[in-house]
C-alpha cells in the first residue's frame, strides 16, 4: 500500500506539542494575522501610587510573561516523521492527543481510524515504532481527540456525523456514544480535574457539557454561531474558552454559564482552535487555507 506522510508539521518537537489540519465551517479560511488582545499586555512603566493603575500594571505584567515564553521561539525542529498507510478517505491528520504521562499519543482524521503510538519509541527511531500500538475503527471522519487526564485509559473523539464517542484504550473498545448534537461536532475536551466531565461544541452552535455517568448532557450553552473549538482552563477548570465562526473567542465561567464573562476579538475569520497558555492567558488560532494543493498554515491570536 502507498504511504502518505501525516500532514502535521512540528508535532514531534516535544510531548506537549500538538497540531491539526481539517476542514472548517464556512468563513473559516483564516485571516493570516497575528493579534494580541485581552485584559492585559506588556507594560514598560513602573506603576504609580494610584491603586487602579498599580493593579492594571500588575495585570499587564502577569499577561506578558506567558506571552513572552510562548513567542520566544521562531521555528520548530522536527525530531521524527510519522508515515501511515493510505486508508480509505485519505490519511490527513485532524487531531492529536497526548496521554497524561506524555508517553503515548493518538492521532485521527479523515481515515476513520484512531492510531496510538509510543512517543519515545518514535523519536528514538526504535524498530516498528511507526506501527500503531492500537487501532480503533470509527464510524465517521474524526475532527478532534481528547485524552482523559484522570482516567488515563480513556479518550474521547468528535466526528463529522454529529457524534461524540468515548473509547477505552486498554480494552480497545468504544464505551459510550453521545448523540445530542444536530450537526458536525468540531471539538471535544475533558475536564482536567474530573474524569467524568466532557465538553463538546459543533456546527449546531451548541456547547454541551456531559457527565459520563449518564447519557444526556447536563448543560447546554447556545452560542448561536458555529462552534469550532472548546477548551477547559487546566489550572481553573470552571473557565471554558470557545472559539467560534463569528471570529471571536468566548470565555465562560461554568459556575454562571448564562453569558460569556468576556468576548475577545482580533481575528477576521473563524477561530479554529483555542488553547490556554496559563491560568489567565488563552490563545486562539485561525487557519489559513491556501488554494495551492495541500498547503496550510496557521496564525495565532492571544487573549
Amino acid at each position: 500500500m502507498p504511504l502518505t506522510e501525516a500532514a502535521v508539521s512540528g508535532v514531534f518537537v516535544g510531548p506537549h506539542s500538538a497540531a491539526a489540519t481539517s476542514e472548517r465551517p464556512s468563513g473559516s479560511q483564516g485571516d493570516g494575522r497575528v493579534a494580541a488582545a485581552g485584559t492585559a499586555g506588556a507594560a514598560a512603566a513602573r506603576p504609580s501610587d494610584n491603586t487602579e493603575e498599580r493593579d492594571g500594571w500588575l495585570g499587564l505584567n502577569s499577561f506578558s510573561r506567558p506571552l513572552a515564553k510562548f513567542t520566544q521561539y521562531s521555528q520548530l525542529r522536527t525530531l521524527a516523521k510519522l508515515q501511515q498507510p493510505q486508508a480509505a478517505g485519505g490519511a490527513s491528520v485532524s487531531s492529536i492527543a497526548v496521554s497524561r504521562d506524555q508517553q503515548l499519543f493518538v492521532t485521527a482524521g479523515m481515515s476513520r481510524r484512531i492510531h496510538l503510538f509510543h512517543y519515545d519509541g518514535l523519536v528514538q527511531r526504535l524498530p516498528d515504532s511507526h506501527v500503531p500500538r492500537l487501532e480503533l475503527v470509527t464510524r465517521s471522519r474524526i475532527s478532534c481527540l481528547s485524552w482523559n487526564s484522570v482516567a488515563k485509559e480513556q479518550i474521547a473523539s468528535s466526528d463529522h456525523d454529529a457524534g461524540v464517542t468515548v473509547w477505552d484504550t486498554v480494552r480497545a473498545t468504544m464505551t459510550m456514544e453521545l448523540e445530542e448534537h444536530e450537526k458536525r461536532v468540531w471539538s471535544v475536551d475533558y475536564n482536567p480535574a474530573d474524569a467524568h466531565t466532557l465538553v463538546s461544541g459543533g456546527d449546531d452552535g451548541k456547547v454541551k457539557v456531559w457527565d459520563l455517568r449518564q447519557q444526556a448532557s447536563m448543560l447546554n450553552i447556545d452560542v448561536k454561531v458555529n462552534v469550532c473549538s472548546v477548551k477547559y482552563n487546566p489550572a481553573a477548570c470552571h473557565y471554558l474558552a470557545v472559539g467560534s465562526a463569528d471570529h471571536h473567542v468566548h470565555s465562560y465561567d461554568m459556575r454562571r454559564p448564562g453569558a460569556p464573562v468576556c468576548i475577545f476579538s482580533g481575528h477576521s475569520k473563524a477561530v479554529s482552535y483555542v488553547q490556554f497558555l496559563s491560568v489567565r492567558t488563552q490563545c486562539g488560532f485561525s487557519s489559513v487555507w491556501c488554494n495551492l494543493g495541500e498547503s496550510r498554515q496557521c496564525s495565532v491570536s492571544c487573549a
